[in-house]
C-alpha cells in the first residue's frame, strides 16, 4: 500500500480494472465522461489485437489469462487506451496513482519504497508467466 500526501490524506487501494470509455463512460472519473487523468503504474504494457467488442470483452469483465494469472498473484491490471481510434492496452503490475482534477491531487513515493515494488512486481510477474521486463508507465487517460 502507498500512502499518499496532500489534500486527500489517505489510503489508496490499488485493486482495480479501469474500463474504456466506449462502455462505461469513462475508465476513471465513474459512470459519466469526466476530466482527463494521469495514470503512474510499475509493470509491463502489453498491446491488446482487434477492437470489436467480442475482443475486448475478456480484458473488460476480467477473464481473459493473463488478466487472472495477475490478480491470482497480486498483480493490479490498467485496460485502456489513449483516446478514441488509438490501440487497446493492458498495463500489469503495480498502480502507483491515478492524479487529475476528479482523482488525487499528487503522489509521494520514496525511493526505499519504490524499489520494494520494482522487486515485488518483478518476482509477482515472473509467477505470473509474465516475461517482459517491466518498467515505469506514465500513461495519459483522454476521455474522448
Amino acid at each position: 500500500m502507498v500512502k499518499y500526501h496532500g489534500l486527500a490524506r489517505r489510503y489508496l487501494t490499488v485493486r482495480g480494472f479501469l474500463m474504456r470509455p466506449l462502455l462505461n463512460g469513462g475508465t476513471l472519473g465513474g459512470p459519466t465522461m469526466g476530466a482527463d487523468a494521469f495514470a503512474a503504474f510499475y509493470g509491463i504494457r502489453l498491446m491488446i489485437d482487434g477492437d470489436e467488442d467480442e475482443d475486448l470483452e475478456p480484458y473488460e469483465d476480467e477473464s481473459h489469462e493473463d488478466i487472472r494469472r495477475a490478480h491470482d498473484e497480486g498483480l493490479d491490471t490498467y485496460f485502456g487506451r489513449l483516446t478514441d481510434g488509438e490501440p487497446y492496452f493492458l498495463l500489469v503490475g503495480k498502480r502507483l496513482a491515478v492524479l487529475g482534477v476528479e482523482n488525487e491531487p499528487d503522489c509521494v513515493i520514496s525511493d526505499g519504497e519504490f524499489a520494494r515494488i520494482t522487486a515485488e512486481v518483478r518476482r509477482k510477474l515472473a509467477a505470473a508467466g509474465l516475461k517482459e521486463t517491466p518498467a515505469l508507465h506514465l500513461q495519459l487517460d483522454a476521455q474522448y
